[in-house]
């Protein structure tokens, strides 16, 4: 959903993450999940996610991939 809205909304979030709504994307998560069609947000909650990025990607920059919540 980072994403959602065309090509300008990727491009904030693959290279200026600073600038992405997480609350946001946690309601729609948690939105979609109480519509049944993920699973239940709960089931991540005070989970550790690791996230792998390629130090020769120069399309996504790499502060993309960490946030601390």
């Amino acid at each position: 959903m980072c994403g959602f809205g065309g090509v300008a909304a990727s491009l904030t979030c693959m290279q200026t993450p600073n600038l992405v709504n997480v609350p946001f994307l946690i309601a729609e998560a948690n939105s979609v999940a109480a519509a049944g069609n993920i699973d239940a947000t709960s089931n991540i909650n005070g989970d550790r996610v690791f996230i792998y990025h390629g130090t020769n990607d120069n399309v996504v920059y790499p502060g993309t991939a960490y946030h601390d919540l």
